[in-house]
């Protein structure tokens, strides 16, 4: 088990690394000097050189590359050019709220998904199965922005049941929990629809199997069939998407965020963006995509718990 981390962890960092020298080369050469963005249009020449060569703005990109990861190793994300504070600080700030969305959208989709999913599977053709179906087509085919508008309009405008938007800071969790239910759930709902049907398709595949036969013809109850062999057999698929989909529920929060003005990693991701703060934007880089590597490292991690075949071949 101590190898097949290593080796997966290794794995993840190679990873890391080329996802942040490729983005690091994308933000670098977008149009636009971000020495003129944040001084102005008139600005003294003087003065945006000066600024140009603070920010190592003339130097090679490799360059500019190796010393930005060597400072970022050492915890040195550089200072933002528009909040004038130091960028991993900004991060610590937003990362809870933005960690604490996506872990209720993950627990949404997974108490969605796994009862209906599995009811389909069982009664197959029934009327559950259409249902779970039915819904499962739907969510995955309205966008989170949208869904998040539509309960914005219904839950907060009209019936004014849950706060419409803003943070109320920690100091009150069940405002918290609150202010994040129906962003949460806009989130959740589409990654509950596609772990739905490949629940169905997984588990309905597992009860047909030798195995689940053998099970039952042992004396073996159907809920210790289903819940306890057939779903650890059907589970790497979902396990696989469900891992890929913490990457698109971070990317989610960046439109979601903003529609209910959450302070979280989205929102300073979309204000970065439009002010061309760039190390600002090249630690949220970081810090997603470690997020995310870190979120599929551990998905590894469960594969060799779920199956042993997949320790001993790593």
């Amino acid at each position: 088990m101590a190898r097949f981390a290593a080796t997966r962890a290794l794995s993840a960092a190679l990873t890391l690394l080329v996802m942040t020298a490729v983005a690091f080369v994308v933000l670098q050469v977008l149009p636009g000097d971000p020495a003129i963005l944040v001084l102005g249009m008139d600005a003294d020449p003087t003065a945006v050189a000066h600024l140009r060569a603070t920010l190592g703005l003339n130097q090679p990109v490799p360059v500019r590359y190796g010393l930005w990861l060597w400072n970022a190793l050492h915890g040195n994300l550089g200072t933002s050019l528009q909040f004038g504070q130091p960028v991993a600080a900004l991060l610590l700030q937003r990362l809870p709220l933005t960690l604490l969305l996506t872990a209720m959208a993950a627990f949404i989709a997974l108490v969605i998904a796994l009862p209906l999913g599995m009811a389909a599977a069982v009664r197959r053709g029934g009327l559950v199965d259409l249902l779970g179906v039915a819904v499962a087509q739907v969510g995955a085919a309205v966008p989170s922005f949208w869904l998040a508008i539509i309960l914005l309009l219904a839950f907060a405008v009209r019936r004014h049941w849950l706060p419409a938007g803003g943070f109320p800071g920690w100091t009150q969790p069940g405002a918290v929990i609150s202010a994040l239910l129906l962003p949460a759930l806009a989130l959740g709902a589409a990654r509950a629809a596609i772990l739905t049907r490949l629940l169905r398709q997984s588990v309905s595949e597992a009860l047909r199997q030798d195995f689940v036969r053998t099970a039952r013809a042992k004396g073996v109850s159907p809920q210790r069939t289903l819940w306890r062999h057939a779903l650890r057999a059907a589970a790497i698929a979902p396990l696989t998407v469900f891992g890929l989909q913490v990457g698109e529920l971070l990317a989610g929060s960046i439109v979601v965020e903003n529609v209910f003005s959450l302070p979280g990693l989205g929102r300073l991701v979309l204000y970065a963006i439009s002010m061309r703060d760039l190390p600002t934007l090249e630690g949220c880089v970081l810090l997603i995509a470690t997020l995310v590597m870190t979120a599929n490292f551990a998905v590894d991690l469960l594969y060799a718990v779920i199956d042993p075949r997949i320790r001993s071949a790593g």
